[in-house]
């Protein structure tokens, strides 16, 4: 497989899939020509450049969204490049988030299905049940639960998970009184007295500073809604080592003219992902093709490749 990156390459022909899909680079460049880089009055590969640049930008957002903006550091989590485009992004999603390590799967075009046969079934309940603190009536949302468990226990039932496989776990929506959103936690395991009722909200009280940087702990809490999040477990899959490299270093089956940050870099290397062992290590900038997939790692970056096949590279 291959493909292009960013770059000059108007006369070539590139091909997805092994060959099963054939490009017409020269259609491809003459589009962002005229669409993009003429009515800039710039470059092509710079106009190509730019899309690049304005689709990161994008996803870093994104990530941002479901990270930075509920209170996670980017840099205490590694970030997971999959799908057929996630591994020629992830890298530069990855520093620009400050990640420390990125992850390729050994098959990212495929983890989505993988994840479909090894993840436990589950479903989710919900029943509104206003109440406000701190005398809440603990009897009346003991019932609530019990009431959903019997709901979900009889689904899975239905779905023939055995009763040993069959978990529950108790969430709450809460809120300060009159506040207009709420959030969802965890409840403590067992029925719900006061003293539970109190580290509940005193967890409330944690996650409300950690997510808007205050807590208002004399402000009574509300109980808006009772959850019931119902788990079938399922048989865990294990997933397959591959051999071990008798060096370091794979061998490049050939090379091309990439484009990164503006710098033309002729002699690139690029490798075949089903060539590589645990191990090997290869240093960027560097492509590596896949059936699925195309991995681009940057300048300055390297990646490992671990004993499951997966590249994992540690950015900073």
């Amino acid at each position: 497989m291959k493909r292009v990156l960013v770059g000059g390459f108007r006369h070539e022909v590139h091909t997805f899939i092994d060959g099963e899909m054939q490009l017409d680079v020269q259609k491809a460049c003459e589009a962002i020509e005229r669409d993009v880089a003429r009515p800039l009055g710039i470059s092509m590969e710079d106009a190509a450049e730019g899309v690049i640049r304005i689709i990161n930008a994008n996803m870093t957002g994104a990530l941002k969204v479901v990270s930075v903006e509920r209170g996670y550091d980017p840099k205490d989590f590694t970030l997971v490049a999959f799908g057929g485009a996630g591994p020629l992004h992830g890298f530069e999603l990855g520093r620009a988030l400050g990640c420390r390590y990125v992850l390729v799967p050994r098959y990212p075009g495929l983890l989505c299905a993988l994840g479909l046969l090894a993840t436990d079934l589950q479903s989710d309940y919900a029943r509104t049940a206003l109440q406000r603190g701190p005398n809440y009536d603990l009897s009346a949302i003991e019932v609530v639960w019990r009431e959903l468990e019997q709901e979900a226990d009889g689904e899975l039932a239905r779905e023939g998970v055995p009763a040993e496989r069959r978990r529950f776990v108790r969430l709450a929506d809460l809120r300060y009184a009159k506040q207009g959103f709420e959030l969802t936690l965890e409840a403590p395991g067992g029925a719900l007295d006061v003293a539970a009722a109190s580290r509940l909200v005193e967890t409330f009280h944690a996650q409300h500073e950690r997510l808007y940087t205050f807590a208002e702990r004399d402000t009574q809490v509300e109980i808006v809604t009772l959850r019931l999040r119902a788990v079938g477990l399922v048989d865990k899959i294990a997933l397959p080592k591959i051999s071990t490299a008798a060096g370091s270093k794979p061998q490049p089956y050939e090379r091309r003219r990439v484009r990164l940050d503006g710098t033309s870099h002729p002699d690139v290397p690029t490798y075949r992902r089903d060539a590589l062992r645990a191990g090997h290590r290869i240093t960027g900038p560097a492509v590596v093709d896949q059936l699925d997939s195309t991995s681009l790692i940057l300048p300055g970056q390297a990646a490992e490749v671990d004993r499951h096949g997966n590249l994992i590279i540690r950015l900073g």
